[in-house]
């Protein structure tokens, strides 16, 4: 009798610690941040890049689509003033995906582009011209993004383009850029991609589909990877200039501040600070 107590007990403590692990990753909290920096030069010129965003890709149980925040900040510090210049920054997204069959035939998995009905950039950001000193945070309602004051990078202006195409294992969603009339510039900047909340749903419990020749399978999504690549230029000679390159690619585990893997959780976003 004692024993069957002690199994009684064993699966009832067993019970609620699945309980709990379910509940939690039903209400998953993003709590890390992925970020990476890059630093160059180009004779006299200084370029300097930062990218931060949320450790999950988190979409909600309901209708419509969640913010993704990706943070930037960006220095086109050309040699000396007078000359314009203008920073672009790409987005970039991958997305690894599993294949499974039901015949147990030809199960893989791949990194390839995004889906753009599940993730998009529909142009939304948050801009500051006196960038480089910055802090970010996220709660529930809103994003934030701070900077410092630097007089001589005023008046900057900017525009952007939230179409993209698919280039092998990444989708390009758009471009954002910033330019500053006869002078230097840095700058920070939120874009708030939109995961749609129903195709998540779908790429998380499985999508179905049918192969001629092996059958049945399902098609699922784990993870993403972000990658941001800026391009600095400068005018001269009534024309531009592109004199650097930065590459941010985050989700690889490559780098100090960037996470081994951004997985797709259904939760809400509780808080990164």
């Amino acid at each position: 009798m004692k024993h069957k107590k002690e199994i009684v007990l064993s699966v009832s403590i067993l019970a609620i610690a699945l309980f709990g692990l379910c509940f939690n990753s039903v209400f998953a909290a993003t709590l890390d941040e992925a970020n990476s920096s890059a630093y160059g030069t180009a004779g006299a010129s200084v370029y300097q890049s930062r990218v931060d965003i949320q450790g999950d890709a988190v979409y909600e149980d309901a209708s419509g689509s969640t913010d993704y925040a990706v943070f930037i900040t960006a220095s086109n510090w050309f040699w000396t003033t007078g000359y314009s210049t203008k920073t672009y920054a790409y987005i970039y997204v991958s997305a690894h995906y599993y294949y499974e069959y039901d015949s147990g035939i030809g199960n893989y998995n791949i990194w390839d582009a995004v889906d753009t009905n599940l993730i998009s950039w529909e142009g939304d950001y948050v801009f500051d011209h006196d960038g480089e000193s910055w802090e970010w945070w996220v709660d529930s309602n809103e994003y934030y993004c701070n900077g410092n004051d630097e007089t001589t990078t005023s008046s900057c202006s900017t525009s952007y383009s939230a179409s993209g195409s698919d280039q092998g294992t990444w989708q390009l969603l758009g471009y954002f850029y910033v330019y500053k009339a006869a002078n230097r510039h840095k700058y920070d900047a939120l874009l708030k991609l939109q995961i749609d909340n129903s195709k998540a749903e779908e790429y998380i419990e499985g999508r179905r589909y049918y192969d001629p020749d092996d059958g049945w399978y399902t098609e699922t999504i784990s993870e993403i990877r972000i990658k941001m690549y800026f391009k600095f230029y400068f005018y001269s000679w009534w024309a531009w200039h592109l004199d650097k390159t930065q590459t941010h690619i985050l989700g690889d585990g490559v780098g100090a501040g960037d996470l081994a893997s951004i997985p797709l959780v259904e939760g809400t976003v509780d808080g990164l600070q």
